[in-house]
């Protein structure tokens, strides 16, 4: 096994090598949103060595403001370069671990609960490895008002012409071949402009960070195109209403069966579970205080 040291090492000697400018340390917040810190070469080394502190109640699901001091602490294991940025400008990301200042893991970090359940397993003699399906959709763009609007029309495993979703496919396999992200293969998926990716089997925490990896990956080279992704999913467009008939009714309906659920609170645990609920929660009352653009038509002259 290499050793920190040596891996520190290798890092500090490629980011001098290749004229890196800056190093994004990434973790995410309990719903999954990507975080960063930005560091330069020249802060690298202690923040390799040391992590660095912030306030954890800036971030969602975190911490309480009387517990609000975290560590994030980067695993060198996953360092990479961001291959987009020209040589000399370059980029490169690591991903973090963040824990308690004391060094113990911290019950909101995503990636501490996972690295808990798959060592559990372990020690029951089982390996996880996943390799997941990552469907996505391209826009034009992805503004508030109105319906999004598809870039192509193709359908399962269409052949289309080279247009711009074709080619933006393509493109985001090659990235990540290139961040050593194994894909098997790519397709058209059944929606409007509907993709998908399929990831090479891993370890369940190696893929936890590659999906990350790839979601940034999808919608940073749509941006480099003038257009939008979203790796969200969940578009309703016209004549595909009868696709969401299989998901949950409503966010209501959802966070009841989540309250419910023992297996989600032994696997998540209480912190994430609790700030998740609540966050949901929030989000169901702000939809429900909306007035859509039916009400109006239909009760507004009413009135």
């Amino acid at each position: 096994m290499v050793s920190m040291q040596s891996q520190a090492q290798y890092v500090l000697r490629t980011v001098e090598e290749r004229g890196i400018r800056f190093v994004q340390l990434w973790f995410t917040d309990v719903l999954g949103r990507h975080k960063a810190f930005h560091v330069t070469p020249a802060e690298l080394e202690d923040a390799l060595d040391q992590g660095l502190t912030f306030d954890g109640s800036a971030i969602d699901g975190f911490s309480r403001t009387a517990e609000s001091d975290v560590l994030a602490r980067p695993d060198l294991t996953t360092f990479e370069l961001l291959p987009w940025y020209e040589e000399g400008h370059g980029i490169a990301r690591v991903f973090c671990d963040i824990v308690n200042i004391d060094g113990t893991p911290f019950d909101g970090c995503p990636r501490q609960q996972l690295r808990r359940v798959l060592d559990r397993a372990r020690s029951q003699g089982f390996t996880f490895y996943v390799a997941p399906e990552i469907e996505y959709f391209y826009f034009a763009n992805l503004e508030t008002t109105g319906a999004p609007v598809p870039l192509d029309h193709g359908s399962y495993f269409d052949l289309l012409n080279d247009d711009i979703s074709s080619q933006l496919r393509r493109k985001t396999v090659l990235t990540l071949e290139e961040m050593g992200i194994g894909v098997e293969h790519a397709q058209h998926e059944d929606a409007p402009s509907q993709h998908e990716i399929d990831l090479r089997y891993t370890d369940a925490l190696t893929m936890a960070d590659t999906v990350m990896s790839v979601r940034h990956v999808v919608k940073e080279l749509a941006r480099q195109a003038g257009v939008s992704a979203s790796v969200n999913g969940g578009y309703e467009l016209p004549a595909e209403r009868e696709r969401v008939a299989r998901l949950p009714q409503s966010l209501d309906e959802a966070i009841d069966l989540m309250a419910g659920s023992e297996l989600l609170a032994e696997t998540l645990g209480s912190h994430q579970v609790e700030w998740f609920l609540r966050n949901k929660r929030a989000e169901w009352d702000a939809y429900r205080g909306q007035v859509t653009p039916f009400e109006l038509e239909r009760y507004l002259p009413l009135l």
